[in-house]
C-alpha cells in the first residue's frame, strides 16, 4: 500500500505575485539643459501592490561622464528645482541622472536612468565684476535685448565664477577683456597685481600671471588688457608701464617691448585699418607725446616720442607739466587726450591723428566744464565729438565739435546711489563683425551702488554728437555687489 499527500505550500513566492514600479518616461527619454538652469523632472510613477508609506525614492546624479561616482540631490518621487552647475557636455559625452524608487516591504529596487546633456548657457552679454566685501572679486552675466543678439528676454547667471570655481577672484577686478586664446573664446581679467584667464564655456579659471607669458615677472602690476582688431586680433597687457602683445594664433604673451619710455594707464587704442599708429598716449615724465606703431616685428614696433610740430596748434614734443586723464581713438584714427596742468588745475583736450607719426590737430579749453575736479568717471566715444564725464551722481557732456566746447549737464542718478562705473556700449568684437545690435555705440552703461546693493544701467543717447540721453526708456538690472568693472562678451 502507498499513502501520499498534498501540503499546502504558503511561502511568498508559490502564492502572491510580486508587487511592481511603473516609471513612464514619455517625452522625457533624454535631458537637455542650459548650464545654470534648474533640472525639473516628473515623471508618471505607478505603484502597483504597494502601499506609498512602504516606498522611498532617490535621485541621484552622476557628475563625471562614464563614472560611477554619483550624488544623492533628492528624495521625492519628482525632481524640482535642482540648478545644473556642471560643465557643458561635448561630443558624445553625457552625464547621467538615475531615479530609484525602492519597495521597502520587499527589499526590491526599480532604477531608471536619463542620460543628461548640459548646453553653454553663457552667451553674448555683459560681464559685471562684483566686489565681494572681502577684497576679492565674483563675475556675474547680463543676458537682454539691448546686448545680446537674438534674446528677447532678459536672463542674468548670478555669481558664477564662485559657483564653478569653488572661490572668488583674488583682489579687485578693474579691468576686462573676452579675446580668442587659442582655441578657446576667455575673458582676461585684470586687478592691481594679477592678470587671471576665464574660459567662458563655463567659467572656469585656467591661469593667472606668469602661466599667461613667455617670461616670468617678479610683478604684474597689470594696468590695462585689449584688443587690436585691425592687427589680427592681436591682444595687448599693459603692466608695470610697459606693453606686451600676443598674436592671432599665440598662447602667451611676449616679452615687453625693449623701451625707456613709461607707459601709463590712459593710452589711445586705434582699431580702424585707416590708423596707422595703433597705440598713443602722453609721457608724463618726458612733458610730451608718443605712439607705437605696430606690434609685428616689421614696421613701427618700438615706442618712439611724437616729433616735434612748431607752427601748429599745439607742439606734441613740449607739453610739459601734464597729467593723464583720459584717452581714447576715435573711428576716423585720430586719437584724444585730456590732460591736466599739474600747477594750474586746467584740462585740455589734445587732438592729433592717426599717422606715424601722429600730428597736432587740435586742442580745446575745458576750463569752464562744470565739476569736472569732481569727475572720477571719463569717456570718450568714437563716434562723435562729445566726451562725457561723471561725478559720484551726475553725467555731463562736453561738446566740442566747435571750436569753444560746450558743456551741459545729462543726467542725474537716482537718490543715493553713487556711480561706480561709465563706459561707451561696444560689442567685443567692434569694429571687425559684419552686423551689430542697433544699440551698438548708441548707449552708455552705467553703474551704480547705494550701500548695499549694486545696479546696471543702459542709458540710450537719443542724439549723437549732442549727448542726450532718453530717460524715459533706461533700463535697470538689480541685485549685483559693488560693480567695479564691466566689459561684453560673445
Amino acid at each position: 500500500m502507498a499513502l501520499a499527500s498534498c501540503n499546502e505550500d504558503s511561502s511568498t513566492l508559490a502564492t502572491n505575485s510580486l508587487p511592481d514600479v511603473l516609471v513612464d518616461t514619455t517625452g522625457i527619454g533624454k535631458l537637455s539643459i542650459l548650464q545654470f538652469e534648474e533640472l525639473n523632472i516628473s515623471p508618471d510613477i505607478s505603484l502597483e501592490g504597494i502601499n506609498e508609506s512602504d516606498v522611498s525614492y532617490q535621485w541621484r546624479l552622476y557628475p563625471v561622464p562614464g563614472d560611477t561616482v554619483s550624488e544623492v540631490i533628492s528624495e521625492e518621487p519628482n525632481l524640482s528645482g535642482y540648478q545644473i552647475e556642471l560643465t557643458p557636455t561635448t561630443g558624445d559625452k553625457r552625464y547621467r541622472v538615475t531615479l530609484t524608487v525602492t519597495d521597502e516591504q520587499n527589499d526590491l529596487e526599480y532604477i531608471t536612468a536619463w542620460p543628461l546633456q548640459v548646453l553653454n548657457s553663457l552667451g553674448e552679454g555683459l560681464v559685471v565684476a562684483e566686489a565681494t566685501g572681502n577684497g576679492d572679486t565674483d563675475l556675474s552675466l547680463i543676458m537682454s535685448p539691448q546686448v545680446t543678439a537674438g534674446f528677447t528676454k532678459t536672463d542674468i547667471k548670478r555669481h558664477i565664477y564662485s559657483t564653478v570655481n569653488g572661490q572668488t577672484i583674488a583682489g579687485i577686478v578693474k579691468g576686462i577683456q573676452f579675446t580668442q586664446f587659442f582655441r578657446d573664446e576667455v575673458l582676461l581679467a585684470i586687478t592691481d597685481n594679477s592678470i587671471v584667464r576665464i574660459n567662458t564655456l563655463d567659467y572656469s579659471y585656467t591661469g593667472k600671471n606668469s602661466d599667461l607669458f613667455f617670461y616670468d615677472s617678479p610683478a604684474y602690476h597689470s594696468q590695462h588688457v585689449g584688443v587690436i582688431n585691425k592687427s589680427g586680433s592681436y591682444r595687448f597687457y599693459l603692466g608695470n608701464q610697459q606693453l606686451s602683445s600676443m598674436g592671432p594664433g599665440d598662447k602667451q604673451f611676449t616679452a615687453p617691448l625693449d623701451s625707456k619710455i613709461n607707459v601709463p594707464t590712459e593710452i589711445a587704442v586705434n582699431k580702424q585699418s585707416s590708423a596707422s599708429t595703433i597705440i598713443n598716449f602722453y609721457d608724463e615724465e618726458n612733458g610730451q607725446f608718443a605712439y607705437l606703431g605696430t606690434f609685428f616685428a616689421f614696421g613701427s614696433n618700438e615706442l618712439t616720442h611724437t616729433p616735434s610740430a612748431s607752427g601748429q596748434t599745439f607742439d606734441p614734443a613740449n607739453v610739459p607739466g601734464k597729467e593723464n586723464i583720459a584717452a581714447n581713438a576715435a573711428t576716423n584714427g585720430n586719437t584724444r587726450h585730456l590732460l591736466k596742468d599739474k600747477k594750474t588745475g586746467e584740462y585740455h583736450l589734445y587732438v592729433l591723428n592717426g599717422e606715424d607719426p601722429p600730428a597736432p590737430l587740435a586742442k580745446y579749453d575745458f576750463a569752464d566744464a562744470p565739476e569736472i575736479d569732481n569727475a572720477k568717471h571719463f569717456v570718450l566715444p568714437d563716434n562723435q565729438r562729445v566726451m562725457y564725464y561723471a561725478t559720484d551722481t551726475k553725467i555731463y557732456a562736453a561738446l566740442y565739435s566747435t571750436s569753444t566746447p560746450v558743456f551741459e549737464e545729462r543726467y542725474s542718478a537716482p537718490a543715493g546711489e553713487e556711480i561706480t562705473t561709465l563706459q561707451l556700449y561696444h560689442a567685443s568684437d567692434y569694429p571687425t563683425a559684419e552686423s551689430y545690435l542697433d544699440t551698438d555705440g548708441r548707449q552708455l552703461i552705467m553703474s551704480t551702488y547705494d550701500g548695499s546693493e549694486g545696479r546696471v544701467h543702459l542709458l540710450p543717447i537719443t542724439n549723437l554728437g549732442v549727448g542726450n540721453i532718453d530717460e524715459a526708456n533706461i533700463t535697470s538690472f538689480e541685485g549685483f555687489g559693488r560693480i567695479t568693472a564691466i566689459a561684453p562678451q560673445k
